[in-house]
């Protein structure tokens, strides 16, 4: 129960921006630039973790876990590590699902990271006690607005992520196309003849998450069930 509760939270922390900044402002939070040699990188994601983590090294010879996150707006990092490592306090931004509290952060400027073989360069962050946060699990957030000028490819079955130089056709009648609303991915999902435009969060511990209301329009086969933070609708 531990365990889901602290991704339950992640999911929550990580939607968005809001409260006095809109998710506007969240855009001017700069992803940064994502470069690497040749025409792909691949790296193994790690394994025996809630989310899709990857090892990031903050350039100072420490390997730190991160989270890659669809559901996030901005990237994010442990406020500890940032006041450690001494980055630039560019501003402030509060980060929370709409509707819900907000946590207050700072904007910090990272010169150079790496995943691998791969650098990042010049990315801002929000910071929180993420390390507390998520009970010394994750020390940050790489939010995929990083990789907005290549194709990100998720293999979680494997365990692998790709990145590349090429993109993807949308004649292609393997591919499905998206909406890109304040950075998060958002997909039209039918659940019993109803049409439910949806986030794909990585940064969620999986399942299927919808409004409460649904409930009184959707054909169930058992009664809803309320969780920690949202209700459940199962075996529809």
């Amino acid at each position: 129960m531990k365990a889901n509760l602290v991704g339950t939270l992640l999911a929550i922390a990580l939607l968005g921006a809001s409260g006095k900044w809109s998710a506007a402002a969240a855009q001017e939070v700069a992803a940064g630039e994502f470069d690497f040699f040749g025409d792909a990188f691949v790296l193994q994601l790690e394994e025996e973790r809630t989310h899709p983590t990857v090892m990031v090294d903050l350039a100072d010879g420490e390997q730190q876990a991160f989270i890659l996150d669809t559901g996030a707006s901005v990237h994010v990092i442990d406020s500890g590590i940032a006041e450690a490592l001494g980055y630039e306090v560019i501003g402030e931004l509060e980060i929370g699902a709409p509707g819900g509290n907000q946590v207050p952060g700072k904007i910090v400027r990272v010169p150079l990271a790496s995943i691998g073989d791969a650098m990042i360069k010049n990315a801002e962050f929000v910071t929180m006690d993420f390390n507390e946060f998520s009970n010394g699990q994750f020390q940050g957030v790489l939010g995929t607005r990083l990789f907005q000028e290549h194709l990100l490819t998720l293999d979680l079955a494997n365990g692998q992520m790709t990145v590349s130089r090429g993109s993807l056709s949308a004649g292609d009648s393997n591919v499905d196309t998206y909406e890109d609303v304040d950075s998060h991915i958002r997909v039209n999902v039918d659940i019993a003849g109803t049409r439910v435009p949806s986030h794909i969060d990585t940064g969620s511990m999986g399942g299927f998450t919808f409004p409460a209301e649904l409930k009184r329009s959707l054909p169930l086969l058992e009664p809803a069930q309320r969780q920690v933070t949202a209700l459940s609708l199962i075996h529809i």
